[in-house]
């Protein structure tokens, strides 16, 4: 098989699973759109690298193209927010929450299927960070509908703890 037949044969078996990630790495369809797309020519340019783990290449390509000024939405939020469909938007919340390396993580972790060691490497959090979050719970059996209504109690509490910031700001009244 050529290259470009690998290339192609990938593509097509990956498109929607990656798609599905990268939304829920931005939180909107049309920029998770152009930035895969950025991600999968990315591939196309490099295969030869590229094609040892190939997902893994698209996906840390199209998330940081989901960050580039280009990639993102000229619409204003409010506009964006009413093509959300209103099952997604806890989620979404809950994930915007996250800093970009946590939230790189959760999706290589939970929605590709990767360990966490490996997911910890591809989104570049140090071991240690990756270890904490060793038995996260799956998306779907996570009580809270945003990080900050995370306690010991809620069943999240593992993998959340070191998302938030000892240093976050506290504004007085």
């Amino acid at each position: 098989m050529s290259g470009r037949d690998a290339f192609a044969a990938f593509y097509h078996e990956s498109h929607d699973r990656l798609r599905l990630q990268v939304y829920a790495f931005c939180g909107d369809i049309d920029v998770a759109k152009r930035a895969l797309a950025d991600g999968y020519v990315s591939a196309a340019q490099h295969w030869r690298a590229a094609q040892r783990d190939p997902d893994s290449w698209v996906r840390r390509h199209a998330f940081r193209a989901a960050g580039h000024r280009r990639n993102r939405s000229s619409e204003p939020w409010y506009v964006r927010a009413q093509r959300v469909p209103d099952d997604h938007r806890p989620l979404l919340a809950a994930l915007a929450g996250l800093s970009t390396a946590d939230r790189h993580l959760l999706i290589a972790h939970e929605l590709a299927g990767l360990a966490v060691p490996a997911a910890a490497r591809e989104s570049g959090v140090g071991d240690a960070r990756g270890r904490q979050a060793r038995d996260p719970l799956p998306l779907g059996t996570c009580p809270i509908s945003s990080p900050a209504r995370a306690t010991p109690s809620s069943g999240c509490a593992r993998f959340l703890p070191f998302r938030s910031s000892p240093n976050r700001r506290r504004f007085r009244r």
